[in-house]
């Protein structure tokens, strides 16, 4: 039976014209530009910038209090809210109010014609991607192209260390793409094909490269061999929101003609509103799909694996995909025989592909992050430059064999390794350090630069998957701000655009609870149990007050450090907590395996940051349902421009002190990493289990 949430959703999205015309209008007063010169306002002071009534603005600001474009300061003054302060402030550099109002206007007519289109199986509207020089067109292109910037600037960022002279740039539109790649590139010169009335907007916005003599445009029908062919060949053709206009046939033919012109050696560039694998999602990338109906006869929204499709029947293969720019994912291609054989490389360790990987792709995968960091460490670590086996860090990639051949290290080898030896001086200042466990003698500092801080928080997230709901949640943080935790925790919270609410050192458990009502929390992030007397766990609290998640409406809990047994995860179920996650990890390397909804007693391999495995007593890796020791290597940082080296504490095959059952079987919740469960503490790990070799001296 839905849920009262589910009704007021249902009557939202009914109404979703309303949002547009509230956001449009209030765009058209300039509403957000008085905001942010003036703010905070009061309702009367905003009523005479705006010179409409005092009602009038009243009615307005409410909707965009719903919208959570404004922000109520206090009762009676107002402010933007992030969202408006960057996109919708006329003279930002990412406005995009004109934009909106324009795709507002050509939209509202086209989607009038959406019942007539899905009846005839037509496309009715007369905003037509498949017309020649549609009319629409100069309107459309520039307001689309403050949208696209961000992503015309990353791709100059991921062709950066590729050669770059003549470029095609296919529907090039605004050219955005063009004229951010001749920015980058100051050797290179672009070749626009598109409409006529595409190609003036394009040179009114590149007129320093039409009077260089390096943007030229070409007007016409792309699919005309004759317009483009003969000023090849490129080396780089670019494809951006142009594939979706067109049919799966349409786009061979085109890719054939791509092919005769470009380079031995030339990249290919697309930049689409990708589907996942399933079409079920994204969102925006599933409505746009549906809005290539009304516009054209064939095109729509592709997934990756359709894309790499349509380039494989070019002898291309992807080099790699950038999807941190939603809604917008780049894909970088190039003839498969200079490509590596190995899957693209996931833009951040957040991406969601990370979680569907097939077996082989994640090995690949691993394989690639692990050879660069052995090759960084070898260069960068002073100990690591002295027990690295040479062959061990030559090529692209690790062989697990040759992996397999380097010996553990221990807590108690960890802390005879001067900790200076193990990280690289380039990334000084770190951004934090974070002692190992004190289990086996004297604690070793454990060193984060802040990219290998950002792919943990980053890995955290990507596991996270009400993380949606949790966004401008105040949520509870009862672990303690000193030991890793609770700033590993902050740090999740605040990625998912959440507040941290810290547990205060002097709190009891009552005292605690009262606090946690306070601030009014709609999550809570604590240890399971109790280790020791000092209180504060989530067995604690229940003892205090047994009914206080329920009290509390508290339907998000995450958990760590001690073990969630069967009866307490039921208890808390029962108290009405829907979505459960257990994380595991520990001071050197974190996190290593995170829990799914469907299964918080188990936990899937967080793979990507670090490199997981799980030995027996041999030191060979064990079956599934088979018992062995966690081992883990850290080997990804976040740099910025996508996924690089570990700079902080480099551990390889270093022993945690735990073994679990390692699980292959494929689990329900869609997450396709292994999993690891019923987690023991290893007594006398070095006696008990031996790795490669030998172990470090």
């Amino acid at each position: 039976m839905a849920n009262i949430s589910d009704v007021t959703s249902l009557l939202v999205d009914a109404a979703g014209y309303r949002k547009s015309f509230i956001m449009v209008s209030a765009i058209k007063l300039d509403i957000f530009t008085i905001l942010e010169r003036l703010a905070p306002l009061s309702l009367q002071g905003l009523a005479a910038e705006l010179s409409i009534s005092l009602r009038s603005t009243a009615k307005l600001i409410s909707g965009l209090l719903a919208l959570k474009l404004v922000e109520q300061v206090d009762t009676a003054q107002y402010r933007n809210s992030a969202t408006a302060r960057e996109y919708l402030v006329r003279g930002s550099r990412s406005y995009l109010g004109e934009s909106i109002r324009t795709l507002h206007r050509l939209g509202s007519s086209t989607w009038a014609e959406l019942e007539q289109t899905l009846t005839t199986g037509e496309p009715q509207a007369r905003q037509r991607t498949d017309q020649a020089n549609a009319e629409f067109w100069q309107d459309l292109v520039t307001a689309i192209r403050p949208m696209s910037i961000k992503a015309a600037e990353a791709a100059a960022e991921l062709l950066g260390h590729h050669p770059m002279g003549r470029i095609l740039d296919l529907g090039g539109g605004s050219g955005v793409f063009g004229g951010s790649l001749l920015a980058r590139f100051p050797e290179a010169q672009v070749l626009q094909v598109d409409w006529a009335a595409c190609n003036r907007v394009a040179e009114d916005f590149n007129q320093q490269y039409v009077t260089e003599k390096r943007f030229s445009t070409c007007d016409g029908d792309l699919f005309v061999d004759q317009l483009w062919h003969s000023h090849g060949p490129f080396d780089l053709v670019i494809l951006s929101h142009l594939l979706h206009q067109e049919s799966p046939e349409r786009i061979g033919e085109l890719m054939d003609k791509i092919s005769s012109a470009l380079r031995p050696s030339g990249l290919i560039l697309i930049n689409e509103y990708v589907l996942d694998e399933d079409k079920s999602t994204p969102p925006y990338s599933l409505i746009f799909d549906l809005s290539m109906l009304l516009q054209n006869h064939g095109g729509g929204a592709y997934t990756l694996s359709e894309l790499r499709g349509f380039l494989k029947a070019i002898g291309h293969d992807i080099l790699r995909v950038y999807d941190e720019l939603p809604p917008a994912t780049l894909v970088l291609s190039q003839a498969a025989a200079l490509t590596p054989p190995w899957v693209a490389m996931p833009a951040s360790f957040r991406a969601q592909r990370w979680q569907q990987l097939s077996t082989a792709e994640r090995r690949s995968l691993l394989a690639r992050l692990l050879g660069a960091q052995l090759r960084f460490a070898a260069e960068n670590s002073p100990y690591w430059r002295r027990m690295l086996p040479h062959a061990l860090v030559q090529g692209g990639s690790c062989s697990s064999e040759l992996f397999a051949e380097l010996p553990l290290i221990s807590k108690e080898a960890l802390r005879l390794i001067p900790a200076e030896d193990l990280v690289s001086a380039s990334a000084q200042p770190f951004y934090l350090v974070r002692s190992s466990s004190g289990t086996s003698g004297m604690p070793v500092p454990v060193y984060w630069s802040a990219g290998d801080w950002q792919a943990a928080i980053e890995t955290s997230v990507r596991f996270i998957a009400n993380g949606e709901e949790l966004r401008g949640a105040k949520i509870w943080n009862g672990y303690h701000q000193g030991h890793v935790a609770g700033p590993v925790f902050d740090g999740i919270i605040r990625a998912l655009g959440a507040t941290p609410i810290p547990r205060h050192f002097n709190h009891g458990d009552r005292e605690a609870i009262s606090a946690m009502a306070h601030a009014g929390v709609r999550a809570l992030v604590l240890p399971p149990c109790s280790a020791g007397q000092k209180g504060g766990s989530l067995e604690d609290l229940l003892a205090a007050s047994p009914h206080f998640l329920r009290e509390l409406g508290i339907h998000t809990l995450w958990v760590s450090s001690t073990e969630l047994t069967a009866e307490l995860l039921a208890e808390v179920e029962e108290l009405g907590v829907k979505q459960v996650v257990n994380f595991y990890g520990g001071s050197e390397a974190l996190p290593t395996a995170i829990s799914c909804g469907v299964d918080p007693l188990s936990f899937h391999l967080a793979e990507g940051h670090v490199f997981v495995e799980v030995l027996g007593e041999e030191g060979k890796p064990v079956a599934s349902g088979e018992r062995g020791q966690i081992v883990v290597s850290r080997i990804g940082s976040e740099s910025g421009k996508g996924i690089a080296p570990l700079t902080g504490t480099m551990l390889f095959r270093y022993q945690v002190g735990d073994t679990a059952e390692y699980c292959t079987i494929p689990c329900s919740c869609g997450i396709s990493s292994p999993k690891i469960r019923k987690l023991q503490r290893i007594a006398t790990p070095t006696e008990d289990y031996h790795g490669g070799c030998e172990k470090w001296e």
